[in-house]
């Protein structure tokens, strides 16, 4: 019997089945890499309403997160009978099925599957997520390795104080607080943590017993016991579990020490780096939304849009490092605070008009957009495009207060209160600006023109080196202002430039087009772009 295909899959065997569907081990026929497919039939979302909440919330959360210690999402398929979720294969067991089969771990073993979770664990902190389900049935291995999984209960915070209520997960593994229907805080997935290292070490929960009453009682009364008899462990072990399993959260060891004590400088610096990216990242659309409906497409490239204007920033911060006078910092400064405050009027502009309620009329180059005209709003994919929007909006406010606290702070700092536009023909720009920097409501107009003024000024500084016949000196800084004058026309741009059947952003056939660009011909391109935005903005 042949295999079934599902795009560029090929299904396997199956490798796991459970209440909603099955997982098969399968092949990616493109590239032969092997994948984990999970499939649930379309109607089972409809039987079971929270199915949607926890899967929508899985392949989010999963999305966002860049952590070699977590499972990857690949993306999410669909036909008239199925979804089809694309994972990460693991080709070994779960920490479940090791225990039950090997028996209790050695200290050192039991330390490189715990020091791998607590790096996992390092992304999802930084995001202020908790799993809520942390347990050794959910931690799966590859190659040795741990890959931490099932992510259907985890909940986003907006901020590391913040608590929930839910009752979520699996009893013997939950935290006392949220045994007894208390608040907490993502400190609980601390004790489920101590709670799988507890029982790589002896081979039992904490606290095991047959009925949540019995459970409860036991742990409100018992004190943690130390199983000599089973195993061999340090004192330094047994101090880090009695930590990890203190009953009073206010007391119990908290996230930023866990990590200090049990991950080398090294590692906690390899982690926030791959964070520092992670925002890109998390905008990045995966692949397989190629597949969706074009009408779904038109939404994405919204979105794709503060993808871009992001790359803009990053390039605007990444070459303000080389300026040593005070007068081009300064405008760096300025220019990245607009776009990411831009950045903020747009995203603010998809949740209010796609997202809490769908106003495409909002958006004058997508009325007309036929298939738009559909109800989408019932679909898995608006769903999960709704929710992604929602975490992006907060995503970007923290961004954007980042950069409002440093643009007030250099204004405020600079030469005793003279500022670069002063005596010059931009003086009317310094009462702007500091409208700007005071308000939260944006002048689209101003700007760009202050970016337009970045990019003049940036060309004049390096002039010289866009002539020169070294085709290497300036085409980095060349290619940022042909980039940056392109978001002070973005729609035009992206109606223009960008093929819509090809969501991920920087797969564009338009970029590698730029690069091949001589620097006399992308000198020429920027000198007549500057004129038609000056045009249109001083008309």
């Amino acid at each position: 019997m042949s295999a079934k295909v599902v795009e560029n899959y090929s299904l396997l065997e199956v490798i796991g089945s459970g209440q909603y569907g099955k997982v098969y081990k399968a092949v990616n026929i493109k590239n032969n890499s092997l994948v984990a497919v999970k499939v649930v039939k379309i109607e089972k979302f409809k039987e079971v309403p929270k199915l949607e909440e926890f899967t929508m919330n899985e392949i989010q959360t999963l999305a966002r997160i860049n952590n070699p210690y977590v499972v990857k999402f690949i993306e999410m398929l669909k036909s008239s009978r199925n979804y089809y979720f694309v994972y990460e294969y693991c080709n070994g067991q779960t920490l479940e099925a090791v225990i039950q089969e090997q028996g209790v771990q050695t200290e050192k073993e039991a330390l490189y599957y715990f020091r791998q979770l607590v790096q996992a664990f390092q992304s999802l902190i930084q995001d202020n997520i908790m799993h809520r389900d942390l347990k050794p049935s959910n931690i799966m291995l590859h190659n040795g390795q741990v890959k931490l999984g099932d992510f259907g209960f985890c909940k986003a915070l907006n901020s590391p104080q913040d608590l929930s209520s839910t009752m979520v997960g699996s009893p013997i593994y939950m935290a006392p607080e949220i045994l007894k229907g208390q608040e907490y805080s993502i400190k609980a997935d601390i004790w489920s943590l101590g709670c799988v290292l507890y029982e790589l070490l002896y081979g039992i929960c904490p606290f095991e017993e047959k009925t949540m009453a019995q459970l409860m009682l036991a742990v409100e009364e018992r004190e943690i016991q130390f199983l000599d008899n089973v195993n061999v462990v340090s004192s330094t072990t047994k101090d880090l579990l009695q930590k990890m399993l203190t009953k009073d959260p206010t007391k119990r060891i908290n996230w930023k020490e866990l990590f200090e004590r049990e991950l080398t400088y090294a590692e906690r610096t390899k982690n926030n780096e791959q964070h520092a990216n992670q925002i890109q990242q998390e905008l990045t659309l995966n692949s397989q939304r190629n597949k969706e409906s074009k009408a779904f497409k038109y939404l994405l490239m919204e979105r794709n849009k503060i993808f871009y204007l992001y790359k803009v920033v990053e390039e605007v911060l990444e070459l303000s490092k080389e300026e040593r006078e005070e007068s081009r910092e300064s405008q760096s400064v300025y220019c990245g605070y607009m776009i990411m405050k831009y950045i903020c009027y747009l995203i603010e502009m998809i949740r209010m008009n796609l997202v809490d309620k769908f106003n495409v009329s909002a958006f004058p180059h997508l009325v007309k957009k036929q298939e738009l005209q559909n109800d989408i709003t019932k679909t898995f994919e608006y769903k999960s495009f709704c929710t992604l929007i929602q975490k992006e909006v907060e995503t970007a406010r923290k961004m954007f207060k980042h950069f409002q606290d440093e643009a007030d702070k250099f204004y405020k700092s600079q030469n005793n209160g003279q500022h670069i536009y002063q005596g010059t023909e931009f003086a009317h720009f310094e009462t702007e600006l500091q409208r700007e920097l005071s308000s939260s409501e944006i002048s689209i107009t101003f700007m760009k023109k202050i970016v337009l003024k970045y990019c003049e000024d940036l060309k004049s500084q390096y002039l010289q080196q866009f002539l020169d016949k070294n085709p290497q000196l300036g085409s980095k800084q060349l290619l940022h202002i042909e980039k940056t004058l392109e978001s002070l026309i973005l729609d035009e741009f992206f109606e223009n430039c960008m093929d819509i059947q090809q969501i991920d952003l920087e797969q564009q056939n338009y970029f590698s087009i730029l690069n091949k660009y001589s620097k006399a011909d992308l000198l020429q391109v920027i000198t007549n772009k500057m004129d038609y935005i000056r045009h249109k903005l001083y008309k």
